[in-house]
């Protein structure tokens, strides 16, 4: 009976000591994979959209009016759609590279000129312009965070624009010209990568082309002046782009850190 007794006196004092014995066991930590980082390093290649709007203002360049003479502004609008292409570096979060963008554009305006009249006493001039096609070629500046980029950018531009005269009775131009004109460019935008190698983004572009002259032809009739060659004029030029776009990035996506 007594050995009994001392049995259980002990066994219960082992019981009694498992709970504190087993907290003095360290227990091994689970391993966790570093959470990625978003990379935006590299090359990529897309398309856009959008649509443009600006201004033309004319000024006389030719000897029958004073020369400076205001003859007019309007405004031109329309649709843009074409592709980029560009390559980003990226330390931490700051992301900076270079873009160039082309664009087939159809931004048209016209207004009526506050000179000119086509001859004595005859129907008033109608300035027209359109922009075809528009270049830029720049570089970025962006801060990321993860799949989001926030970005500026500036450099230069191209626009080829054309020109010509008609009149208020006769929409058939007595005078035309073309012209490539360059400027500078400055920008916003926000990209979004909504996939491994796919983001998509917006982007505002302000453009400034100057003023410069062109001499459109007028082998006919020009300002009432029959055989006059050429109308020469001064235009000034600025536009506004909206763009919405999407780019394939080559070699993109989560990068894991190493520890």
């Amino acid at each position: 009976m007594k050995k009994i007794l001392l049995g259980s006196i002990a066994l219960g004092a082992l019981i009694a000591a498992a709970p504190a014995g087993a907290a003095d066991v360290a227990v091994a930590p689970r391993y966790q994979a570093p959470a990625p980082v978003w990379s935006w390093a590299g090359f990529y290649l897309g398309g856009h959209i959008g649509a443009g709007w600006g201004t033309k203002h004319w000024y006389n360049e030719s000897p029958f009016a004073s020369l400076g003479a205001d003859v007019g502004l309007h405004h031109v609008r329309g649709g843009l759609g074409g592709g980029q292409v560009g390559y980003n570096f990226q330390a931490g979060n700051w992301v900076f590279g270079a873009e160039l963008q082309g664009s087939w554009a159809d931004l048209e305006g016209n207004n009526q000129n506050l000179v000119f009249t086509l001859g004595a006493g005859g129907p008033r001039i109608i300035n027209n312009s359109k922009v075809d096609s528009i270049v830029t070629a720049a570089g970025r500046l962006g801060y990321a965070v993860d799949r989001v980029l926030v970005y500026t950018t500036a450099g230069g531009a191209w626009v080829h624009d054309k020109f010509s005269t008609t009149t208020d009775v006769n929409p058939s131009p007595f005078a035309t010209g073309s012209q490539t004109r360059s400027g500078w460019m400055a920008g916003l935008g926000l990209e979004y990568a909504f996939a491994y190698n796919w983001s998509v983004k917006f982007e505002y572009d302000y453009v400034d082309l100057g003023r410069k002259r062109n001499d459109l032809s007028c082998p006919v009739n020009c300002a009432g002046a029959p055989g006059f060659g050429l109308f020469a004029q001064d235009i000034t030029q600025q536009l506004n782009l909206f763009k919405f776009g999407i780019n394939y990035r080559f070699g993109y996506g989560p990068v894991y850190a190493n520890y």
